[in-house]
């Protein structure tokens, strides 16, 4: 009997097409570019949430995490599901190598990012659709997933959707799975395997704390002092925004 279980979203209604398996209602929550490409200014929040809750821009205090050039994924407990788009649905990637999935926590759903590397995102995206078959061996499958050319594919976990708890907790949580699911990972007799593919999103920590952010489990929190304001034209600045942008990183807020 199989230890697997999806439990996000418990109840899942599952179609079928063109031998893709989709989860019609599984609803993912995207990130939101921190910085307007055109101008370079911190965007204006227009979503409805924020517009009920009378936020318009990212304020001091929230959390953020790297953007990873990779594909959005869940791992539902049982298996890895794209997030879909505006007009596609969240698809279940049609074939994971059994030593990639043995690292992964039964019944216990994850947040994050397939990711293989910078600039590598078509290669990525192209992960869900692979099965063995008349293109591919599974053999090759297997070798693209632990990265016997390119890097190896990374999934890099930021959230437990299936938990309630708040969100500090959670990330303590995540923190002790990946930890423990690095034993199963020690244990796996896989030829050729290099890197542990679970990983949390703590690049930002490297560029950022030396700028006064704090590192909390995965994300980082701006500490309330740095927030200053310009006297003569009265708009709000931040030096944490700063230093985001000294990073030159991607992030999601």
């Amino acid at each position: 009997m199989s230890c697997y279980k999806a439990v996000y979203p418990e109840f899942q209604i599952i179609s079928e097409s063109d031998d893709k398996t989709y989860i019609d209602n599984l609803k993912i929550m995207t990130a939101q570019n921190l910085y307007d490409s055109k101008t370079g200014d911190t965007v204006k929040l227009t979503d409805k949430l924020s517009k009920q809750l009378n936020i318009t821009e990212p304020p001091i205090h929230w959390w953020a995490s790297e953007k990873w050039d990779g594909i959005r994924a869940l791992w539902d407990g049982e298996k890895i599901i794209s997030r879909g788009s505006g007009v596609g649905k969240p698809k279940v990637y049609t074939y994971v190598p059994e030593w990639f999935k043995m690292t992964l926590p039964p019944g216990v759903a994850l947040d994050g990012e397939i990711w293989i590397g910078r600039g590598m995102f078509q290669k990525t995206s192209r992960l869900s659709t692979l099965k063995p078959g008349k293109s591919y061996t599974e053999k090759q499958i297997n070798d693209i997933w632990v990265g016997t050319e390119d890097p190896p594919v990374i999934f890099k976990v930021f959230d437990i959707p299936s938990e309630s708890a708040p969100f500090e907790q959670r990330m303590r949580l995540l923190q002790t799975i990946v930890r423990d699911r690095k034993d199963c990972w020690d244990k796996l007799n896989y030829p050729g395997k290099q890197v542990y593919p679970l990983q949390f999103t703590e690049q930002v920590k490297e560029n950022l704390t030396n700028n006064g952010a704090q590192m909390i489990g995965a994300l980082i929190v701006i500490p309330a002092a740095f927030k200053v304001f310009n006297k003569l034209s009265r708009q709000p600045r931040s030096m944490a925004n700063k230093a985001l942008k000294m990073s030159g990183l991607p992030v999601r807020v």
